[in-house]
């Protein structure tokens, strides 16, 4: 096993598939990578204006430091810094789709999520997400 993809929401229920990813990168000597899926926010302004993009560009680098900050509060500054962690976001319509890309992109062993989301909403399109990936997933899934 070389590679293992984590994706999360940020939700307590994802932390469980966090420590788990942790563990199997530590024992196998794997690359982890940390990810997370957002979509855009439906706008008045086209996809192709420069307001457009500056959001876009805001949001990539606004949930990239979530995505830090949460490893840092689930696994404390020290260890965050001393793993070799990617650190990946992606914007998709489809959570599912981009774990999908993300994981054939960097040749995954093994994708981790969590099988709950934060709200009763999360739940159910996480729920609808963990499906899409056992169905269509490249490699072992661990939910």
């Amino acid at each position: 096993m070389k590679t293992i993809l984590y994706a999360t929401d940020y939700s307590e229920n994802s932390v469980s598939a966090l420590q788990l990813a942790i563990t199997f990168a530590q024992k196998f000597d794997a690359n982890l990578i940390v990810m997370h899926v957002f979509d855009i926010p439906i706008s008045l302004a086209s996809t192709v204006s420069v307001s457009y993009m500056k959001k876009e560009k805001r949001l990539f680098v606004e949930h990239r430091t979530k995505l830090k900050e949460f490893l840092i509060q689930h696994l404390g500054a020290a260890k965050a810094m001393d793993m070799d962690i990617n650190y990946v976001v992606n914007e998709d319509g489809s959570v599912s789709d981009g774990i999908l890309d993300t994981a054939l992109n960097f040749h995954a062993d093994l994708i981790c999520v969590g099988s709950k989301g934060a709200s009763a909403a999360k739940e159910f399109l996480l729920g609808s997400t963990a499906k899409a990936l056992l169905k269509k997933a490249p490699c072992p899934l661990f939910v």
